[in-house]
């Protein structure tokens, strides 16, 4: 519950929409403890700034998050979620950040407007 209350309280501050699936995944009782986060178009793009908002509360890292972060994701799936270079620069601060205490093993970016200076990026980290 603290990841997805430093999701909202994060995508408030930075002005960026709550995305429904996100909400769905991290309340889905049945999935619980939540090692996976699938986003694809179905309820619109994530965007780079909503990538940033998710990266940010697994992080734990914004002010008002006092470094609660939550490190269980294993895989992060963005189907056309638009998240562009700068959200992929959002995914490698993580990567390179989080240390042994982020668990992310798996990345699968399909179809999200991502050019050379994503692959850098994501092989730097």
């Amino acid at each position: 519950q603290i990841f997805l209350q430093n999701y909202k309280r994060y995508s408030n501050l930075i002005g960026v929409p709550i995305h429904p699936q996100i909400v769905r995944t991290l309340t889905d009782e049945e999935k619980y403890p939540v090692e996976q986060i699938i986003i694809d178009e179905e309820n619109g793009p994530l965007g780079p700034g909503g990538t940033r908002a998710l990266m940010t509360a697994m992080m734990g890292t914004a002010p008002s998050m006092n470094g609660i972060g939550y490190y269980l994701i294993k895989s992060l799936r963005f189907w056309r979620s638009n998240i562009q270079d700068e959200g992929v620069n959002s995914i490698c601060e993580i990567l390179r950040l989080g240390g042994s205490e982020i668990k992310l093993s798996y990345l699968e970016l399909l179809d999200c407007n991502l050019t050379y200076r994503s692959g850098i990026a994501l092989g730097t980290s």
